[in-house]
């Protein structure tokens, strides 16, 4: 008789005391402390297997649950072990994919190791299968295989990650509550090129039960893997790669179509024989009824990995090679005609048909060419789908610039349909901010990234070994500095630091570019940034600065304190001083009673700011960087001592005329100083949730704004001049920068910019955001990994900012005219002067009436009961007009012609030059009407609108038509004329939620054209120069761009057409361009043809990372 005995494991006695501590916590909350793992509050115990113990926990530093899982002793039981277990979480960490469970982080407890995951709410794949969800009903084979397919590019992702899981099961991937498959446990058991010690199945597996097929296998020295599961190779004991994924897979997939396993076998040895022989318990063929899913599934199940399918891929795309294709219908709001009729039942079919038909018609070279086409359709939809899915997936936007160039850049390439899905994905990366290049490698993460004063060179510094994060092979990696170059973005070389440990520590470049200062324990070096040379080695200082003139460096001295009992290091810096580089002599070093907490070069580069560190009771210290003397004193509001400092608690303007800071102690406030008074101004701000400590402020160029941003600060947005709150969001987490014009920030899974301030585009979390001084581009790092972007507004192919508080009132081709509020007008030359040609300040205070759309210089003002039409900057008005009984006016876009309209219908027109009636005539629609809205088309045609939606259109022969929209409600709608006045566009109800059709009428006969619905468009559309576009709101900040032939959406631009500011198209260089007055002042110019946006991205392909590749179809 045997003895069962249970054995304690170090994991096992965690459990229990988690258990004990949390029902003892519940039982007395007051007297008990939860124990924790790292710094993660465990909140309960989930569950457990043969990958480790699952637990339930709070992360307090980013506000959030996780999914905490201790491995069990069996693995990283070693050294060794523990390190090759954290690599290959930490590798798993920089893994980003919606179809896999994101781990965040991994570390050491009492020596086990556990690992961080994104907590995910669902059922396993296996139970879904299974019918165990809401509906309870056993899903169809098209939605298993379709589940099934998104958790093969999970697996395919990490593949490409170079990490293998080794025990895919429905077990180990999760449904979430959104219905998205995701893969769990990747990347813990092996990498792609780890040596793994396996033994082949012998005599001691062979007595195992049925059930224990089903059991994960994970004694060290043994098999790897759940048995039903695995590949010949692991019960062999081979070499296995990413190809042993491949074949649990297609077991996987298998049971869940057909109910059965391919491989039968009612223990582990006979199992691993009828796998490793390849005798299967039936025909696949027989049993699948889809011959496409056969022919997928066969091949991936074969025995010899070598007759595999070449990637997970590649058997993906086998399985369903229309697969993208589908999520681009979706993500896009684009149905390809295929799918218009008959939904994917006609795909279905359609596939089944070509399938059916391929061995007879593949003889006939008609019907050979003709399939060949057909199957470049499906192709195409294919590649034009990856540009979409590309697009909105953050940190792919780059791709979908490349992808969508290579699909486009061929004139006439591409069925019309996937072109459309293909410009529409192109159009939204570029509305993007787009990433230039991976700044960190899988041999080499990033810790810091500082640009060049110019922002064309940045430096990335190591991420410091003693914490862990290095990834790659048993050696460390090589400590450098890399160099890399932002325009192209490409690494130029590296510098070896050599012994040297700079930490997270920035580094400085000199002013001209010249030189880098890195700064190890309490020595500063100074490297050559092109040659890598080191060329001045200074003792005693810490975190070094360059001088505004580059000769000079300041750095922190040392405290001379003894440090605190059990510590080995100094805390702190004690003093500042200063270097002349020439001779590497120390000009002086000024002591200071307390530790510096930051310290900052002023832009005139005669002061040097520092900042004490914590305990400090004293101001700010402003130093002069000539001697190190005192010249001012920046006094606290409050005398209470600081909290713990950080150099984030303070921030200059670009400007240098504003200091915030964040003091911490007490109650907290942030205090923003003008430099030029040296007056304190106390904000009364409420700290987050989490305290001032996790707050970093971030002022303006101007200093007119301050930003609180950090881990767990939530974002608030404050006008310091106002003294306004302007925007506040007191939970989460974020990171921003400041930029020439305005700031961008990553919160909440979001990018934002000012001066909009709403979301630009999703976004992941990053640690860090670092810009260039410029603006031009923005640099990310988080756990590791770093990357550049460029934040630049992509579409725009020209800009003209408005100076100071001017509004842009009109434009044409040649100047613009503004104006401050009601004051005078400004008119300047569009070709870029800053002063203006003309000032007119003769009707301050009074509205313009209209502007001459194509001689802005010309406009119409409405003086006690008369119409003056003047030009601007001249003495005397062109023509005055009798304006007492007027119920409406119109001024043609050249300026030469004025129409009036009075109570009774009657129409006159005047000759504004010579300002005299030119022709008189009667609209009796109009009469009784009250005010109307005249409109002047370009070709000199009148039209007029009644509130219930009427038009009459007179064209310049005298010929009337009318035009009848049937609204049922009064000022309900709009319409609008093309330009050259041959067709009209209306619309009765502008927000209807169910129906809301726009009509295209043609002027010269009154007929309708066609219609198109608008449901989810707003008020306000104009028709292209050309007559081939519809231009129309979506929304509060994109232009939908509209192809009037089949009223299908192209693509959106971002931007909004108001009534009051002018929005025009005209011929550019590349095509059709749109000409749009922006909300923050700027009169900017959009791509509006295929050749305009390909261009556009071209741009960006140009400076980043892909410039070789997307060469061939940008052109040099």
């Amino acid at each position: 008789m045997q003895t069962e005995t249970t054995s304690r494991t170090p994991a096992r006695d965690l459990a229990a005391s988690l258990g004990r501590q949390l029902l003892r916590q519940r039982m007395f909350p007051t007297e008990t402390k939860i124990n924790s793992i790292g710094r993660y509050v465990v909140l309960r115990f989930v569950g457990a297997g043969g990958m480790g113990q699952v637990f339930a926990a709070y992360d307090p530093t980013l506000d959030r649950k996780v999914a905490l899982k201790l491995l069990p002793t069996t693995f990283g039981g070693e050294l060794e072990q523990r390190t090759r277990l954290l690599r290959e979480a930490q590798a798993l960490a920089k893994l980003s994919h919606p179809n896999v469970v994101q781990v965040y982080e991994a570390g050491e407890h009492e020596g086990q190791v556990y690992v961080v995951m994104e907590f995910v709410a669902g059922q396993t794949l296996g139970e879904w299968t299974a019918g165990e969800h809401a509906e309870g009903a056993r899903p169809s084979a098209r939605a298993i295989l379709d589940k099934y397919l998104q958790a093969g590019r999970g697996l395919a992702a990490a593949h490409k990650a170079g990490l293998v899981h080794r025990d895919f099961k429905p077990s180990n991937v999760i449904v979430d509550d959104d219905g998205c498959a995701r893969v769990l446990d990747f990347g813990l058991v092996a990498g792609a090129d780890d040596p793994v010690e396996l033994r082949p199945v012998g005599a001691a597996d062979a007595s195992a039960s049925l059930r224990a097929l089903d059991v994960e296998l994970t004694t060290t020295g043994t098999l790897l893997g759940t048995p039903a599961y695995m590949a010949p190779e692991q019960f062999s004991g081979a070499k296995i790669d990413a190809r042993t994924d491949q074949f649990g897979f297609c077991v996987a997939l298998f049971e869940a179509l057909t109910g059965a396993r391919p491989f039968a076998g009612s223990t582990v040895a006979e199992l691993s024989s009828n796998v490793s022989e390849g005798r299967r318990s039936g025909s696949i063929t027989a049993r699948v009824r889809s011959g496409r899913l056969a022919r997928a599934l066969n091949r991936g199940l074969a025995a010899d990995p070598e007759q595999r399918w070449p990637s997970m891929q590649a058997l993906l795309d086998a399985l369903e090679p229309r697969a993208r294709w589908q999520v681009a219908a979706a993500t896009a709001a684009v149905v390809l005609p295929i799918v218009g009729f008959g939904g994917w039942a006609m795909v279905d079919g359609y596939e089944r048909q070509l399938e059916d038909q391929a061995d007879v018609i593949a003889t006939q070279a008609d019907r050979a060419d003709r399939l060949a086409i057909e199957r470049a359709v499906l192709d195409e939809a294919g590649r034009a789908s990856e540009i979409q899915i590309a697009a909105h997936t953050p940190g792919r936007e780059l791709e979908a610039l490349a992808l969508g160039v290579e699909f486009l850049a061929a004139d006439g390439s591409g069925h019309d349909a996937a072109r459309d899905v293909a410009l529409g994905g192109l159009a939204s990366a570029l509305g993007s901010v787009v990433p230039l290049a991976d700044l960190a490698g899988a041999d080499h993460l990033v810790a810091a990234v500082e640009f060049s004063a110019d922002g064309s060179r940045l430096v990335t510094t190591p991420s410091h070994a003693g914490t862990g994060d290095q990834l790659g092979t048993t050696t460390a990696p090589p400590r450098n500095l890399d160099v890399w170059s932002t325009e192209p973005a490409r690494k130029l070389h590296s510098i070896a630091l050599g012994d040297l440990e700079v930490g997270h520590r920035t580094p400085a470049i000199s002013p001209d570019g010249r030189l880098v200062a890195v700064s190890s324990g309490q020595r500063c070096v100074v490297f050559d940034l092109e040659a890598g040379e080191r060329v001045h080695e200074l003792d005693g200082c810490t975190d070094p600065l360059f001088a505004v003139d580059g000769r000079t460096l300041f750095a922190r001295l040392p405290c001379v304190d003894l440090p605190p009992p059990g510590e080995t290091k100094v805390r702190g810096t004690c003093g500042v001083a200063a270097w002349t580089l020439d001779d590497r002599t120390q000009e002086w070093a000024r002591p200071l009673p307390e530790r510096v907490g930051a310290t900052l070069v002023h832009p005139d580069g005669e002061r040097l700011i520092v900042m004490p560190a914590a305990d400090a009771s004293v101001g700010i210290d402003l130093l002069s960087t000539a001697t190190g003397e005192r010249d001012a004193l920046l006094a606290r509001p409050s005398p209470t001592p600081l909290g713990p400092e950080r150099p984030e608690h303070v921030a200059l303007s670009g400007d240098g005329r504003k200091l915030a800071a964040i003091e911490t102690g007490g109650d907290g406030s942030v205090v923003v100083w003008d430099l030029e008074s040296r007056a304190p101004a106390l904000l009364e701000l409420q700290p987050t949730g989490w305290g001032w400590y996790f707050s970093s402020p971030l002022l303006s160029h101007d200093g007119t704004e301050l930003v609180l941003h950090g881990s767990g600060a939530g974002l608030t947005l404050y006008d310091v001049g106002a003294g306004r709150l302007d925007y506040a969001q007191s939970w989460g987490s974020s990171q921003a920068v400041a930029l020439p014009s305005g700031w961008l920030a990553i919160n909440e899974g979001e990018w934002f910019e000012r001066p909009r301030a709403h979301p630009r585009q999703a976004a992941a979390f990053v640690d860090e955001l670092v810009a260039s001084v410029d603006g031009r581009f923005v640099a990310s790092v988080s756990g590791g990994s770093a990357r550049l972007w460029s934040p630049e507004a992509h579409l725009e192919v020209d800009r003209w900012s408005a100076p100071g508080r001017e509004l842009i009132r009109e434009f044409s081709d040649e100047v613009i005219v503004t104006q401050i509020g009601y004051g005078s007008l400004q008119v300047y030359p569009r070709a870029g002067a800053s002063t203006p040609t003309a000032v007119d300040a003769t009707y301050e205070r009074t509205e313009v009436l209209e502007f001459a759309s194509e001689r802005p210089t010309r406009v119409v003002y409405n003086l006690d009961g008369r119409y003056e039409i003047r030009d601007l900057g001249a003495a005397a008005p062109l023509c005055q007009i009798d304006a007492h009984h007027s119920e409406g006016w119109a001024l043609s876009s050249d300026g030469l012609t004025f129409a009036a309209l009075d109570g009774a219908g009657g129409v006159q027109i005047w000759n504004v030059d010579t300002c005299d009636v030119r022709e008189r005539f009667s609209w009796p629609e109009a009469e009784g009407q009250g005010e109307l809205r005249l409109h002047f088309g370009v070709d000199r045609s009148l039209r007029a609108r009644t509130a219930l939606g009427l038009n009459v259109i007179r064209d310049g022969s005298g010929r009337t038509v009318r035009i009848d929209e049937q609204c049922v409600k009064e000022d309900a709608g709009w319409s609008q004329l093309s330009p050259d006045g041959r067709m009209l566009l209306s619309c009765c109800n502008s927000r209807a939620a169910e129906h809301n059709p726009g009509r295209l009428w043609d002027t010269a006969t009154g007929e309708l054209i066609r219609e198109f619905d608008l449901r989810g468009y707003a008020m306000e559309a104009q028709i292209s120069a050309d007559n081939q576009l519809i231009l129309i709101n979506a929304g509060q900040r994109e232009i939908a761009v509209v192809r009037i032939a089949d009223g299908r959406e192209l693509f959106r631009l971002p931007g909004r057409l108001w009534p009051m500011r002018s929005a025009k198209t005209r011929a550019g260089e590349h095509g059709l361009v749109l000409d749009l007055v922006t909300d923050d002042g700027g009169l900017v110019t959009l791509p509006l043809s295929v050749a305009g946006l390909v261009n556009a991205a071209c741009e960006v392909l140009a400076r980043s990372e892909f410039a070789e590749r997307s060469d061939p179809y940008c052109g040099s």
